[in-house]
């Protein structure tokens, strides 16, 4: 459960996995921190005011949301690992701010090499064609593509293509607002 508060806290507006890895060096875990007082967050030397803001507007409009991410993501086979897990790719632990937690289908391969595509909702048929091609070779390889969505209707296809070309695994990184709900897409 501690991953899916986590993930709740990422999509409150403005708090990123700074402030996320600040919380949680000062806390105990992710669910004490969705549960600490406007006061008690001010009181964190860490956050901003307007990340305190974010926080505590965030679990107003949403107060049963770690819950139903849990629940959704159960409910598609979608699994979870944090930055904190030894199942975290070593490799994303080296960018500047990784990503707190990750949501993928299929086998994670902690070790396995990972390529970051930026794709075009208007590809040519000639795009497609290349990108199709890249993919098997990317399959064939053992390559985990990590996938950031900013549109909600990119989820099914930016997945469908990666099983077109033989890929059927993917990361999805939760830096965007559409993130769980690209999840739940796909």
């Amino acid at each position: 459960m501690e991953n899916f508060f986590l993930a709740a806290l990422a999509r409150a507006s403005g708090v990123g996995s700074r402030q996320l890895r600040k919380l949680l060096d000062e806390f105990e875990n992710a669910e004490t921190v969705w549960n600490l007082t406007r006061e008690e967050l001010l009181d964190c030397a860490a956050l901003p005011i307007h990340v305190v803001e974010a926080i505590v507007s965030y679990r107003k409009d949403f107060p049963d949301d770690p819950k139903q991410l849990q629940e959704a993501c159960v409910k598609q086979g979608i699994k979870t690992v944090s930055l904190k897990e030894p199942e975290y790719p070593e490799i994303l632990k080296q960018i500047s701010d990784p990503p707190v937690v990750i949501y993928y289908k299929g086998t994670l391969e902690p070790a396995a090499a990972r390529l970051a595509i930026v794709g075009s909702r208007m590809a040519s048929p000639y795009g497609e064609g290349v990108a199709k091609e890249f993919a098997e070779r990317l399959a064939r390889a053992g390559v985990v593509p990590v996938v950031v969505l900013e549109k909600v209707e990119d989820a099914v296809p930016t997945a469908q293509a990666l099983l077109d070309g033989g890929i059927d695994v993917m990361e999805i990184t939760f830096r965007t607002a559409a993130a769980a709900d690209c999840i739940r897409e796909v």
